[in-house]
């Protein structure tokens, strides 16, 4: 026969436990570490007790910001270019490579072609 980690009991307490101290807006990990003193459960424990029983529900996870990684590789290389740089077989550079160079042409003084328009 298996053994019984939660009564009946137990499981009543613990459910009406959780759902008071959320309803008072208290945070999981807040929750949680109260029910891990109150019941000598350990987080885990507890926190898949609460999800069999269907009562857990996750905290709200923060939106993800938006990544800016700045100008593309195109947009480097076209800067690149406007410098008269001949850019055949550098298809696999990457961007921290462009970026250098363009910081390497400008602090050197070189300046970037200027190209007219008809």
């Amino acid at each position: 026969m298996a053994k019984v980690n939660y009564t009946t009991e137990q499981e009543t307490e613990l459910r009406d436990f959780y759902i008071a101290r959320r309803g008072e807006n208290a945070s999981n990990e807040t929750v949680l570490a109260e029910i891990n003193e109150k019941f000598s459960r350990a987080t885990k424990s507890a926190r898949a007790k609460l999800v069999s029983m269907k009562v857990y529900v996750a905290d709200e996870k923060p939106a993800a910001r938006p990544k800016d990684d700045g100008p593309t590789k195109k947009e480097l290389q076209a800067s690149v270019a406007s410098f008269g740089v001949n850019l055949d077989g550098s298809d696999n550079a990457s961007k921290a490579f462009f970026v250098n160079l363009i910081t390497f042409l400008a602090d050197n003084g070189i300046e970037q072609a200027v190209t007219e328009t008809e």
